[in-house]
């Protein structure tokens, strides 16, 4: 079976530290938050960033056909965020998304996990056949964006990618 992980939020923990400092500078200099993602240091946030709960280590171990889909704002997001799963030893596919791109436009879900932070992208991945699995490295049931998650299974970490006894499916919302 085919999993994709969500990058930002999910291995990485890049959100809260970008809107952090996007909300004690970028509405300062009257920057819109996608021009201020774009922009951004991403070698530098990444260095300080930290891995969510040994995500990097479940997906080497991953008992799926795994691969890292992401979304990214700027070349340089992309290329920094490939360069530090090399530097960490991940050799899985890493999958860029355009912004304003759904995710299943650049993947066909069909029957394939994905595991993500954002409801939207969620919803949209279920709506083409695929399995969604809200991630929330506190294990609450709202995302970033305030959207509430009321028909996802919910984790908190990766480690089913490892465990053969778990049994994912897709059920109807």
């Amino acid at each position: 079976m085919k999993a994709y992980i969500d990058f930002d939020g999910v291995i990485c923990d890049t959100v809260d530290t970008l809107l952090d400092s996007y909300n004690a500078f970028g509405k300062y200099e009257a920057t819109d938050l996608e021009s201020y993602i774009s922009e951004y240091n991403w070698k530098l946030l990444l260095k300080y960033s930290p891995i969510i709960a040994n995500a990097i280590e479940n997906i080497k171990n991953s008992i799926y056909d795994t691969s890292i889909l992401t979304r990214v704002h700027s070349l340089d997001e992309g290329f920094q965020k490939v360069n530090m799963l090399r530097e960490k030893g991940l050799t899985n596919d890493i999958i860029i998304v355009p912004p304003h791109m759904p995710k299943s436009s650049v993947i066909v879900p069909n029957g394939a996990i994905l595991v993500d932070d954002q409801i939207l992208n969620l919803n949209d991945w279920y709506n083409h056949g695929g399995i969604s699995i809200f991630f929330n490295k506190e294990g609450k049931l709202v995302d970033g964006r305030g959207d509430s998650n009321e028909c996802f299974k919910t984790i908190s970490n990766l480690d089913f990618l490892a465990d053969p006894k778990m049994i994912l499916e897709r059920k109807i919302k």
